[in-house]
């Protein structure tokens, strides 16, 4: 079958998208002049491409007459209008009831129909990725900035909701109920959580196949062929839910939840490690609890249980250097489950607050009778 686009810069190959269309510079600087906020020098912006996720490319927006930074992110049509509107309303749903660096929305546009031809989103940011320094941040830097993961975490934890799925400003209601056949939307602070209790039988059924309908996906089209069949699978799925979840007087907290705090995604201050910003909440959303406790995936690695060697003969040095990176990521995922015992505890929460090395840590650690893995 050939491959053709969906959608305007969209080409799907197999089940990855790529870009056929290479956003304008000369647009980009339009639009960052336009919406950036008065006092911020516009003459001499600079936009340069910065980086490239899955669904979308990153520009940072300078001037050499100002030390803040901005970074305008375009977004392929991938779940156009969706994606966009979520995020807008989760960064600000996160800024008003957390203390979170999360990054400040100046401007967005959820709609392709601009000049540009691209959703996009104008982010105030500061600090640099985890993933361009990594290689100079120290251990003892890398157990601070577990620590400050893991209050992360634990502060978005202090969020809970009724039901599940993806927050909107309740100013879209009419169009993501609509979307979404979902009659259990639940406003509160001008925000709204939908309903995803077995939602996509309900998109299933009601297919948009048509590239032309803006309700459409770019699953929609084969998905649409064997529409009969995932039904009936669907159904049967769904007698089965009683039996492995709780009902609903039983279920446990819903979250909100980021799965991708990875490098590329964690800001810090470049002299001290701190974390300045937290990116990519393009697909965060509300998930049952049980669902929120995996590691953080800046830690996730392969499982070791012992150091690697020292100048081993007859090893590579490049595999000795993977060895030590994943010896790494099993002491520091030592810290935070450790962390989610001590958060518990009033005497070594207090004492964990004193903390100033990563020394402090494992003494602390030893005197709560863990094993130290740490040296």
């Amino acid at each position: 079958m050939a491959l053709r686009p969906r959608q305007h810069g969209l080409l799907w190959k197999g089940f990855e998208p790529t870009w056929t269309v290479t956003p304008s510079l000369a647009v980009l600087e339009e639009l960052a002049t336009r919406y950036l906020p008065y006092g911020f020098p516009k003459s001499d912006v600079a936009v340069e491409f910065f980086a490239e996720g899955a669904f979308n490319k990153l520009y940072t927006i300078s001037s050499p007459h100002s030390s803040q930074e901005y970074i305008l992110r375009v977004a392929l049509p991938v779940e156009p209008f969706y994606k966009t509107e979520s995020e807008a309303a989760t960064l600000a749903y996160v800024r008003k009831h957390t203390t979170l660096p999360v990054p400040e929305v100046i401007a967005y546009n959820s709609s392709s129909e601009n000049e540009l031809g691209f959703e996009w989103m104008l982010l105030k940011i500061r600090g640099v990725s985890v993933s361009e320094i990594s290689e100079s941040i120290k251990f003892s830097s890398k157990v601070r900035l577990t620590v400050q993961i893991s209050d992360i975490q634990k502060e978005l934890r202090r969020l809970q909701f009724s039901q599940v799925g993806s927050l909107y400003f309740s100013r879209v209601k009419s169009q993501v109920n609509g979307r979404l056949d979902s009659t259990n939307a639940k406003n509160k602070d001008g925000y709204m959580d939908i309903d995803n209790d077995f939602i996509q039988i309900e998109r299933i059924k009601n297919l948009s196949p048509s590239p032309n309908d803006e309700s459409f996906t770019e699953t929609d089209e084969d998905l649409a062929e064997d529409q009969d069949e995932v039904l009936d699978i669907c159904y049967t799925l769904k007698e089965l839910v009683p039996a492995y979840f709780p009902t609903f007087e039983a279920r446990e907290r819903n979250l909100l939840y980021h799965d991708d705090l990875s490098a590329r995604n964690i800001l810090v201050d470049p002299e001290s490690f701190r974390i300045t910003g937290i990116l990519d909440w393009e697909s965060v959303s509300v998930r049952p609890a049980w669902e929120c406790y995996d590691y953080p995936y800046l830690l996730k690695g392969i499982e070791c249980t012992k150091p690697p060697p020292k100048g081993t003969p007859g090893i590579d040095e490049d595999d000795l250097i993977d060895m030590r990176q994943d010896w790494e990521k099993v002491r520091l995922r030592f810290v935070y489950r450790w962390l989610g015992f001590v958060r518990d505890c009033e005497e070594a929460l207090c004492s964990l607050n004193k903390a100033t090395s990563s020394d402090d840590v494992i003494s602390l650690m030893k005197d709560f009778s863990f094993v130290n893995v740490l040296n």
